[in-house]
């Protein structure tokens, strides 16, 4: 479904579709915390399965510049999602992991932009209703990514599933 998506903006390189991903914690591991004590803090999770509702292309620009970066497809935060979010957040400090300073933004990364990417169409991108209609899906699991250490190959996946957490009903 998100592959109807289509950005056609000079500098922009598309994520591989393996990477689609909507971000919970963003972590870097614990002197303490290991895989397999994650793994186990992460399985106490229960939630229930939920719906993701998108709301349309936004984008991230530095701080610094204002330059676009990032261009993503938002998503609408709905209660479910921020108790998930929430309960991955309480687990990892438990295990000594630092709290994500950012204000949250549920998205899913489309494309990253090189810096000579032109604002106009980036703007006139975000600006513009998606052209394919794109409704709720479900949402039945949760992940632990791992990203690659090294720069992948040319639109090669970056991150690999390390676990997979289901959610019941």
């Amino acid at each position: 479904m998100l592959k109807a998506i289509k950005l056609d903006i000079a500098g922009a390189r598309p994520e591989h579709p393996d990477d689609l991903h909507i971000t919970l914690q963003h972590s870097i591991p614990s002197q303490d915390a290991t895989t397999a004590s994650l793994i186990a803090a992460l399985n106490t999770i229960k939630a229930e399965p939920f719906s993701l509702e998108p709301a349309g292309l936004r984008f991230f620009a530095n701080r610094e510049t204002g330059a676009p970066f990032i261009i993503y497809l938002a998503i609408k935060p709905n209660d479910q999602l921020i108790a998930l979010r929430q309960a991955v957040a309480t687990e990892c400090a438990k295990l000594g992991f630092p709290p994500n300073s950012a204000q949250y933004t549920p998205h899913v990364t489309l494309c990253r932009l090189s810096e000579n990417a032109e604002r106009s169409a980036v703007n006139d991108a975000c600006a513009t209703p998606l052209a394919a209609e794109i409704p709720a899906w479900p949402t039945n699991s949760f992940s632990l990514y791992e990203a690659t250490k090294k720069s992948p190959p040319a639109f090669a996946p970056r991150y690999t599933t390390v676990a997979e957490f289901q959610l019941t009903p």
